[in-house]
């Protein structure tokens, strides 16, 4: 009888943080491993948790297969470091979507460049021959293993996966799953897009990110952004600099920006000129050109300037906007202010109170944006003097500005609420007539969430389990 199993090499923290850690399970299917997700976690002070590669050594298990749902780091940033760890068979397929696919390889190149990993070859080259576009809908995934693939609505190519064990059973792993719209992509439909023969048995992996039962309203954040940007640029004449994940939060503000700015051009004769720098030029460029399912959106450039070229070229762009009297938006990552351009424009502008930084998204406790939302907070409630330090760690300096600028954050969630995850598993299960699930891995959350969800989803399944790295479960 074919040994079937979840080994879940991620799913929780493995730096001792209270949170998602890196997104990785393994579906053994007799003598062959389906890998979803190899993702790296984010740690303080630059360091990195890995998934619990040692969970499959001990079992002597090496992976054929590796689903990628999307390209985020803490889904596929230890990609590389598994490859050159013999993770992967010599003949194995990476599938990913043509978004996650075009992407992959900057992304393990840039990890690669923080000191993850040794072998360029390995971590780069042989990875990026083994990527396979993944059809949409019904394919073969292994051979005699049907798949499905389905649009989660995350970012532009995201997907859920379901796999049909030669036992009959099918199991979900839902990624990032989000079920409102973006300007970028459309929200996921699961599970009213699944056909009766696709309703799961088992949802291996969940997305327990957003621990919220009521409904998070999206549109409603997104509009108290647009106000509030409208305002400093009229009112204050600031210029404004969004801090956004490079992949996914960028485009959608920028795209936002610029029906708003368009508007208010139209309505007022006032120009602000509107900037896309960083990575998330590319990722745009990638998202415009390539479509993987009818979730995701087109959209043009239309009212956008992007920051690109040669360094020398970016540069005078960038000290233009800069030296300009005028107000501008610039849209740039990264989402925590750690790297990316927005370092560059906080060095220069933190000091200045014409300036305002904007964070976008969840933030890591102790991060750059993190620290200068909490001392701009203490300023305008104390009227006292606050430092901002920038390290360096490539260059071993440090830089300590004096804080004249304002800040603010706005919360654009890309992931779905706990209570539109009971929604649908609800729906799942009055689809199979009432008939519970077997099982609902409960991952990629905080304990809290992991608990909370265990009550909520408790009546819908004969086992939920908060799972951890190591552990493995007999299907």
């Amino acid at each position: 009888m074919n040994n079937e199993s979840l080994i879940y090499l991620g799913g929780s923290s493995v730096g001792g943080n209270d949170g998602p850690g890196p997104s990785s399970t393994v579906l053994q299917i007799g003598d062959r491993a389906l890998m979803v997700d190899c993702g790296i976690e984010l740690l303080k002070e630059r360091q990195y948790g890995f998934p619990d590669f040692s969970a499959l050594a001990l079992r002597g298990i090496t992976v054929s297969t590796l689903v990628l749902t999307h390209a985020h780091l803490d889904h596929v940033g230890s990609v590389g470091i598994a490859s050159e760890k013999g993770v992967f068979k010599n003949e194995g397929k990476i599938y990913g979507s043509p978004q996650t696919n075009a992407w992959l390889p900057r992304i393990l190149d840039e990890t690669w460049g923080r000191g993850v990993g040794n072998d360029y070859y390995r971590s780069i080259n042989v990875v990026s021959d083994m990527l396979t576009m993944i059809p949409y809908g019904e394919f073969e995934i292994m051979p005699g293993v049907p798949a499905f693939a389905g649009a989660a609505g995350h970012v532009p190519g995201a997907l859920y996966l379901l796999v049909k064990l030669p036992s009959g059973k099918i199991v979900l792993f839902c990624g990032d799953n989000s079920w409102h719209d973006q300007e970028i992509v459309a929200g996921s439909q699961l599970p009213d897009d699944l056909p009766n023969r696709w309703l799961p048995d088992i949802i291996a992996v969940t997305d327990l990110t957003n621990p919220g039962l009521t409904k998070f309203d999206y549109e409603l954040e997104m509009q108290r952004l647009e106000n509030h940007a409208i305002d400093s640029l009229v009112n204050h004449r600031r210029k404004i600099f969004f801090a956004t994940f490079a992949l996914g939060r960028g485009q959608n503000v920028v795209l936002r920006m610029a029906k708003t700015l368009a508007r208010l051009k139209v309505e007022t004769g006032i120009r602000v000129p509107l900037y896309l720098d960083g990575s998330s030029v590319d990722i745009m460029r990638i998202f415009k050109e390539k479509r993987w399912s009818p979730a995701d959106h087109e959209f043009s450039f239309e009212g956008i300037e992007l920051i690109s070229g040669e360094g020398r070229q970016k540069g005078e762009m960038r000290r233009d906007i800069l030296e300009s009297d005028e107000p501008a938006v610039v849209v740039t990552p990264a989402g925590f202010g750690d790297g990316g351009p927005i370092r560059y424009y906080l060095e220069r502008g933190a000091g200045d109170a014409n300036f305002e930084f904007i964070a976008t998204s969840w933030l890591l406790p102790g991060c750059t944006m993190d620290k200068l939302l909490e001392k701009v907070q203490r300023r305008e409630a104390t009227g006292r003097k606050m430092l901002l330090k920038l390290e360096d760690d490539r260059n071993n300096t440090v830089k300590t500005i004096n804080i004249e600028c304002h800040a603010q954050h706005f919360r654009l969630s890309a992931h779905g609420g706990l209570g539109e995850t009971r929604d649908m598993v609800r729906k799942i299960v009055e689809r199979r007539g009432g008939k519970k699930l077997e099982m609902i891995g409960l991952s990629h959350g905080s304990w809290e969430s992991k608990q909370t969800a265990a009550r909520v989803l408790g009546e819908y399944s004969e086992s939920v389990i908060p799972v951890f790295p190591g552990a493995c479960y007999k299907l």
